[in-house]
């Protein structure tokens, strides 16, 4: 089953708009172009719409934001044993 998460990869703002172009497998600029012409015809009411789905949508970690997060915590491990090594 396909989830629903913010693009990582694809923002402009929050990559919402990115997020369901890669959900719905469209190019990302044809979603935003739609997302602008229906904010226009629904009275600005997709900036609402926008932010509901930027608090709510989990942002989707990519192997690279993951990579250097791992990365970052084995640097503070060593930097721990070695700061007890040298006492």
């Amino acid at each position: 089953m396909k989830k629903l998460y913010r693009s990582s990869n694809d923002t402009v703002i929050a990559g919402v708009l990115g997020g369901f172009a890669e959900y719905i497998e469209v190019d990302p600029t044809i979603v935003r172009l739609g997302y602008i012409l229906l904010t226009l015809i629904t009275c600005f009411s997709g900036i609402l719409f926008y932010i509901i789905c930027w608090i709510i949508m989990p942002r989707k970690v990519s192997h690279e934001t993951h990579k250097h997060h791992t990365k970052t915590e084995n640097q503070e491990k060593v930097g721990v044993s070695h700061e007890t090594n040298s006492i």
